[in-house]
Formats: C-alpha cells, structure tokens, sequence
C-alpha cells in the first residue's frame, strides 16, 4: 500500500484564493464558497517508490479548529458551485481569485488539494469565524496510527470566517456574513 512508504510530512501549508490569502470572508447563506487550497508534501521511505495518490491523501485528510482539535462547527466542505468569488469588505465585488500561479508556489508540492467552503444560517446563525487546520491520519508500514496535525501549538493554521488578519501565511480565515443574495 502507498501509505507503507511515507515516513511522515515533510511541509503542510493551508492557504485561500484571496490576495492576502491568510483569511477570506463568506456569506453565510450556503451558496458562497471560499475556496482552500492544502498544500502537502511527504517524506518518502524510498523516493523511487510511489507515495500516496491524490485521492489517498484527500480522504486521509480533515478539516479541524485550530483551537481545539474538534471538527469544523461552522463550515461545510462541498463540490465547487457557482459562487465562488472572493469577497472582500470595502472592496469592489469584481475582485477576482488569484491565479494557482499567484496563489501558490506551483510544484512546491506534491499534493495540492482543494477544498470549497460554504456556511449557512442554520450552522452559522451568529457568523461566527473559525480558524481552520489540517489533520491528516494514516496507517504506517508497522500498522501504527499516525496522526499529523496543524492545530494549535503547530503555528500552521488557516482561518475561515471573521476579521482578525492572520499573518505567517499558514493559515487562511473565512467569515462568515449576512448574505446579500440568497
């Protein structure tokens, strides 16, 4: 199996579309999406050995509270829909997403992922803010749970929902806002 040749993760980085890409805003009305990118590299046991496909790792990793550890609370990940421009307060509507190539190091990966959060009034109803990590749990060579994580003490994170600006560019936010359409 794939995962037998992983010694562990070599760089984990989380980052969103928006130009400063350490936080992005959502309308909460379960349209709007932000879009997250997962950038992930492993250490392989034997670098002419295949590591994990890209669906392996996807369904290895999870969102999680940078905070606590627990499952997201206010957003839910989908396929990506039509509304997914980048929203920005005070700024005009016609701000688009960056290109892949602006937004990221392309090839400073091995596995870039990505996510598209959406946020509604029934989860959402106070438009709360969350600050988003990554949790990635695999099966070793020996048949070891591992657990890797990005939450709280990691110092990578990414935000989702709220104001508060995140520097360090492991971390995005996401917030959540009354919606303008519905």
């Amino acid at each position: 199996m794939s995962w037998d040749n992983v010694k562990g993760v070599s760089a984990a980085q989380i980052w969103t579309d928006n130009p400063n890409m350490t936080q992005a805003y959502l309308f909460a009305n379960g349209n709007h999406q932000v879009k997250m990118t997962i950038g992930l590299t492993l250490t392989l046991s034997n670098s002419s050995q295949p590591g994990p496909t890209d669906d392996e790792v996807k369904a290895a990793l999870s969102l999680i509270d940078f905070e606590t550890g627990a499952d997201i609370s206010y957003l839910k990940i989908g396929d990506k829909g039509q509304y997914g421009y980048v929203y920005q307060p005070n700024m005009p509507m016609e701000i688009k997403a960056l290109p892949v190539s602006s937004a990221s190091n392309p090839g400073a990966y091995q596995y870039e992922l990505d996510y598209y959060l959406s946020s509604d009034e029934t989860v959402n109803a106070s438009y709360a803010s969350e600050t988003v990590a990554l949790l990635l749990s695999y099966i070793d060579v020996n048949g070891k749970k591992i657990d890797y994580q990005t939450g709280s003490g990691s110092g990578s994170r990414s935000q989702v929902a709220g104001r508060r600006s995140q520097v360090a560019g492991r971390r995005s936010q996401v917030a959540g806002r009354k919606a303008l359409w519905q």
